[in-house]
């Protein structure tokens, strides 16, 4: 009988054996590390980026405690993206400090130095600058973190930009430099500023326009006579064979085109009547250079 037991039991515990191996195995084969692993870091992420999305610095600080990758993404984008965009330096920094990659970029190729200043971050921009982000990143149409200061006229911005050394002069896909957009905007302050900073004022776009043109041709006269204080060249030619005085009186603007006037331009065919009246009256202009079209400016009062 005893035997009988004996044998029994150990049967009992070899099936066990067998089954619980049998369980456990398929759990080691089909369990993905990586795949847990993954899912955990998705947990911990979604979590950090609640808290971010509520500005709850105490939280954020809570589950940074934790050891994870602060750069994995959630619906798109880092934790460090998201506390850039909402414009959360505190919470910014103690992303850094957990090791946040402070050059990532978007799906459209913007740096998160980039997304700062287009939002007018300033301390947010100081702070990625001072822990080495790209000062001169560009996104996918070439615009430069200057380049989102010039367009939104953010000039406290780009003077943090200017003392980092970024390039002053570097140019998106259409040639427009920083110096070209705040000339068209008519930002008188931020050109001023860019000139002291060392801007390229003769630098043209990809048709040869430079900012002194299109300041014209906006007809903002301070901006032009800031251009022209700071050696602009007066007479420079676009591909269609256009000056700034040109710009000006096609689009009537009379008091930039004397001013242009009493830097001795040339006036190329004019659209306007009593812009035509002006070069005429005014000295040291000639009155018979035509543009690439040969047209003069007479061509152009017979239309008016």
């Amino acid at each position: 009988k005893l035997s009988a037991i004996g044998t029994a039991a150990h049967m009992s515990i070899s099936w066990q054996q067998k089954n619980t191996a049998g369980l456990a195995a398929p759990r080691l084969r089909n369990g993905d590390r990586s795949g847990f692993e993954k899912r955990e870091k998705r947990r911990n992420i979604r979590q950090l980026q609640a808290a971010i999305s509520q500005g709850d610095l105490e939280l954020v600080k809570s589950i940074l405690s934790s050891d994870f990758d602060v750069d994995f993404q959630y619906n798109g984008q880092t934790s460090l993206q998201l506390a850039v965009c909402q414009g959360l330096p505190d919470i910014c920094s103690l992303l850094i400090a957990k090791g946040a990659n402070v050059n990532q970029t978007n799906a459209d190729g913007n740096s998160l130095l980039n997304m700062a200043c287009w939002r007018g971050f300033t301390e947010v921009v100081d702070l990625l600058v001072n822990n080495g982000a790209d000062v001169n990143s560009w996104n996918e149409s070439g615009n430069t973190p200057l380049n989102a200061c010039a367009f939104k006229g953010f000039a406290n911005i780009a003077e943090v930009l200017l003392s980092a050394k970024c390039d002053i002069n570097l140019h998106n896909e259409k040639g427009h430099t920083p110096l070209f957009c705040v000339s068209r905007a008519g930002n008188t302050a931020m050109v001023q500023q860019l000139i002291k900073a060392g801007a390229d004022l003769d630098w043209g776009d990809l048709t040869q326009k430079t900012p002194l043109m299109v300041a014209a041709e906006e007809g903002h006269l301070q901006v032009v006579k800031a251009l022209l204080a700071g050696g602009a060249c007066v007479n420079r030619q676009s591909q269609q064979g256009r000056t700034a005085a040109y710009e000006a009186a096609s689009c009537g603007h009379e008091d930039v085109l004397r001013e242009l006037i009493s830097y001795k331009a040339d006036a190329i065919s004019q659209n306007h009547t009593g812009a035509a009246q002006i070069l005429i009256q005014s000295a040291g202009c000639n009155v018979n250079l035509a543009d690439r079209t040969h047209r003069a400016p007479i061509h152009a009062a017979i239309r008016q």
